[in-house]
């Protein structure tokens, strides 16, 4: 009766467990989800700078060959260009470490597919436990009787 009682406890103990895998699963899914969303957002954003920065590139070539009055605008444009530049490396950055976010989620992921499966089996385990334990009392019981 002490281990039907005791596998009883261990086989609530291992669908807690394996009710916490699946939520952490569910929010790792739901992160990576986030990330992917991010990370569509920086690369639209530096697509959308790098046709700033070839449409500020075509401007300065226009304003060299033009005549010394419109050289202030040349000045303003190279100001732009590296503007650009500098916003375009900080979104290439944030991307970077976008992606690097999403490989540690696909790990994590993977980590928790693990253990899922591995609860898995533990409770399979316990189940095949339980039922043979309960198999052998019932046995039991008809031998008394």
């Amino acid at each position: 009766m002490l281990k039907i009682d005791d596998l009883g406890l261990q086989l609530q103990a291992a669908n807690l467990q394996l009710s916490d895998v699946n939520n952490a699963v569910l929010a790792a899914e739901e992160e990576k989800r986030t990330l992917l969303t991010e990370n569509s957002v920086v690369k639209a954003k530096l697509q959308e700078a790098e046709l700033r920065i070839d449409s500020f590139q075509t401007q300065f070539g226009v304003l060299n060959e033009q005549n010394s009055i419109l050289q202030s605008k040349v000045q303003e444009a190279e100001k732009d260009a590296n503007d650009l530049k500098f916003e375009r490396d900080g979104v290439i950055a944030d991307n970077k470490k976008l992606q690097n976010k999403v490989e540690e989620l696909k790990l994590k992921i993977h980590d928790l597919d693990l253990q899922l499966h591995a609860a898995n089996l533990q409770l399979s385990d316990m189940n095949n436990a339980a039922l043979a334990a309960e198999e052998k009392r019932e046995h039991y019981l008809l031998k008394i009787l």
